[in-house]
């Protein structure tokens, strides 16, 4: 009796599943397909400017990062399973040190990017509340590079929760270096902040 009634809720759940979802893609698609080119073009509008320097140009690179990422999540995602083993001064520095690293490692390759031009693709819901965004970067002088981007809807908007590079997701190639990084010092935590001093001086 009972292996009988659960093929027909598994098709139940399955169904509310893809109900939301598509509730989801039909109120939201466009919204976060819309922040994502505002996003773009300001940071492209910041490289076109001729009357500011590359000192304020990079500190509005900046400024957008932290506006339109969410790199409190990106950071503890990063960190994976040994966010619970730090303490909460580790985890504070560690945070601090993280969204140094991130304005840094991205805005010292801001330049490059003078000329560029951004499409904004499909978009397409993969949960209640993120979606997957695809574009592509036109480079002057090199090849296409195909973005994709995830954004998680906030009660006030969006932000972006990972961004993958022609297949590649930065997260996830950041969480395995940073996992490494602790397992080759026999578990410390410490290593890392030790690694993440150096990389922000």
């Amino acid at each position: 009796m009972r292996s009988s009634l659960m093929k027909p809720l598994r098709l139940l759940v399955l169904a509310i599943a893809l109900v939301s979802v598509r509730d989801v893609s039909a109120q939201d698609l466009d919204g976060a397909r819309t922040f994502l080119q505002d996003l773009a073009d300001q940071a492209l509008a910041v490289l076109a400017r001729q009357d500011i320097s590359d000192e304020q140009a990079v500190e509005e690179a900046q400024r957008l990062l932290r506006t339109g990422f969410d790199l409190q999540t990106i950071g503890r995602f990063v960190l994976g399973r040994y966010w619970n083993t730090a303490t909460d001064d580790q985890r504070r520095e560690y945070m601090a040190l993280f969204e140094r690293m991130v304005l840094t490692t991205y805005t010292s390759r801001f330049n490059e990017y003078e000329g560029s031009t951004f499409d904004v693709g499909e978009a397409r819901a993969i949960n209640e509340r993120d979606m997957v965004i695809a574009s592509v970067l036109n480079r002057p002088g090199a090849p296409p590079l195909n973005i994709s981007w995830r954004v998680r809807q906030r009660s006030d908007g969006f932000q972006i929760v990972d961004v993958s590079v022609e297949g590649v997701s930065m997260a996830v190639t950041q969480r395995n270096d940073f996992a490494s990084v602790i397992q080759r010092n026999g578990g410390r935590f410490e290593a890392l902040l030790q690694r993440l001093r150096q990389m922000v001086g």
